[in-house]
């Protein structure tokens, strides 16, 4: 190619003043190489005989882009202009190759003054202004669209956070909440007026607005759809608060007749139980574990152990329950509710509480195919857990009662009417398995001599020490008792009559202990041990049975003490 030097410049310079339209001929790197008059006096475009900076980087952009048009606005001393911007590449000048100082041509660049439309634009905007005081101390916001649904105007405080400059030229249909949207006309399009209908926005945080619309359509003279005008109100906060009150209410409900049925139930045990039913049908579980704490504490101190109370449905595995109990412990600090899922079983849990205590754990799971647990629901189960809490307490409260009525006090070992009460369901339960079980009736020998002259405190110190002896030569399912004064009883489950002989013998070996808080050398402490074998083929009551056992003690006792007799059968037997 021919390279475009001295006389070919000015040739294309004086063409170039012959156009009344701005226009230059710039390099491949944004140099200007020729322009005519109208571009030199384009205010703002150029700083003496090169491109202003602003001017210089579009035109290099158009120039990478291989041409195009794009709109720049420029500072200039008689204020802001507004250009559109055009690169006729040199492909399509039928101008290419090197031009004078060896650069490569770049093309012609136009420019149109957009300044004057721009400013009608905004006089139009001023022009509503009446319009604009009037919408403003009417609504939230107010705001027109053109016939393709774009913002054509937007009230000054913007719109769900928007600012007016964010959504002109917008199409409104943007903002449309998906989630939310119930038909396929949104309300800024509506062909016919609305009047405080609502529909769902996403606002410009990406939440989720709900806003009241009246609207106009805007028609031409033939009746086409042409745009709408319309004010709306945010009334989001309002819909939230109807939503949690109703959420609110219906969670109530629930507590309600959750609390009701299993309150029914008189025994605290029963109560628990019931309490696992109802929490599962209440919260469409598929199950339901209450586990209460063995060692109730307070939150965020320590760990609390638990231990389970009641199950309804289908539960959790031990490896299960030990993975939602760390991952609840976890969460103790935020809400205290955990939902996740194990094995492909969803499940949530939530701390019960009592005052200030941790004192047990609801578990509700939900199978494979059943929906998430929701918000609602897991603010239902820590209400729930308040109220479980509470029956908990009871249970607890309750089982140290009853620890307290069985036992006695001085020896620690069970009384008498808990005793008897435990070897009846013994005795029952032989009679089903038909095998045998031996009462052991001990009593002290000589022990009111230790209270006479050795004093109560020492006679107190005697009772504990035989209580060890007797519970520390039983098995864990023996039941050893302390009937009253120095009587002892001990029931030996599934023994016969060899033994409990040996037994006895253990017994009275380990009596040796006891002589040093005699009260005399000549009336040693001693065990004197009636033994009574039961049979269920016999078919003898209870009443029955525990006097052969007395009878065959008080027989030990006029044959010198210290030893041991064993009741003949019901029907005749031998005596050791």
């Amino acid at each position: 190619m021919t390279p475009l030097e001295g006389h070919d410049l000015r040739l294309v310079t004086e063409r170039l003043d012959a156009l009344a339209d701005p226009i230059a001929v710039v390099s491949e790197d944004g140099a200007v190489l020729a322009r005519n008059a109208a571009f030199a006096a384009a205010a703002g475009t150029m700083i003496q005989h090169h491109l202003s900076p602003t001017m210089k980087a579009m035109v290099q952009s158009l120039i990478l882009r291989g041409g195009g048009s794009q709109r720049l606005v420029l500072e200039s001393p008689e204020g802001e202009r507004v250009y559109d911007v055009t690169l006729l590449p040199a492909a399509l000048t039928g101008t290419v190759g090197l031009i004078g100082g060896g650069r490569e041509f770049g093309g012609m660049v136009l420019l149109r003054d957009q300044t004057l439309d721009a400013g009608l634009r905004n006089a139009l905007t001023i022009s509503r202004a009446r319009y604009k005081e009037m919408v403003e101390i009417s609504s939230d916001f107010a705001w027109e669209v053109d016939r393709n649904g774009c913002f054509a105007f937007v009230a000054p405080q913007g719109l769900i956070g928007y600012k007016p400059r964010d959504l002109i030229g917008r199409s409104a249909g943007e903002l449309m909440d998906p989630d939310h949207q119930v038909g396929p006309i949104i309300p800024f399009l509506s062909p016919t007026p609305l009047h405080r209908a609502e529909a769902w926005l996403i606002d410009a945080n990406g939440s989720p607005a709900c806003l009241e619309f009246s609207q106009v359509p805007l028609m031409d003279r033939e009746g086409e759809f042409v745009g709408a005008r319309g004010v709306c109100r945010d009334i989001t906060n309002l819909r939230f608060h109807e939503a949690e009150a109703s959420e609110s209410r219906a969670r109530e409900r629930t507590l309600s007749r959750i609390v009701r049925l299993f309150r029914r139930e008189a025994a605290p045990e029963a109560m628990i139980q019931a309490a696992a039913s109802a929490v599962t049908h209440g919260l469409s579980g598929t199950g339901c574990q209450i586990f209460s704490s063995t060692t109730p504490q307070l939150r965020g101190v320590s760990r609390p152990n638990f231990v389970q109370e009641a199950v309804f449905g289908r539960a959790g595995t031990d490896q299960e329950i030990a993975r939602v109990t760390l991952l609840l412990q976890e969460a103790e600090d935020d809400d205290g509710v955990v939902c996740d899922e194990i094995n492909g079983r969803r499940f949530m849990a939530a701390f019960a509480e009592y005052g200030d205590r941790l004192n047990g754990v609801i578990l509700v799971w939900r199978d494979y195919g059943r929906p998430d647990f929701t918000l609602a629901e897991q603010r239902l189960l820590v209400s729930i857990g308040g109220q479980i809490g509470v029956a908990l307490e009871q249970l607890h409260n309750h089982r140290i009662l009853v620890a307290v009525s069985r036992t006695d006090s001085l020896s620690g070992l069970l009384n008498r009417r808990a005793f008897y009460e435990d070897m009846q369901r013994r005795i029952r339960r032989l009679a089903r398995s038909r095998e045998t079980g031996a009462l052991m009736y001990v009593d002290l020998d000589n022990f009111k001599m230790v209270n006479d002259t050795r004093g109560h405190e020492v006679g107190d110190e005697v009772l504990r020490r035989v209580a060890e002896i007797l519970k520390g030569n039983t098995r864990g399912t023996d039941i050893v008792a302390r009937l009253g004064g120095d009587e002892f009883a001990v029931w030996l489950d599934a023994a016969d009559d060899t033994v409990a002989i040996k037994r006895a013998d253990v017994f009275l070996a380990a009596s040796a202990v006891l002589r040093k808080y005699s009260g005399s050398s000549q009336a040693p402490l001693m065990f004197s041990i009636g033994i009574a074998v039961y049979d269920p083929v016999y078919g003898e009551d209870m009443n029955q049975f525990i006097s052969r056992a007395d009878a065959a003690m008080y027989s030990v006792k006029q044959r010198g003490k210290g030893s041991y007799s064993v009741a003949p059968a019901p029907q005749g037997g031998r005596s050791s």
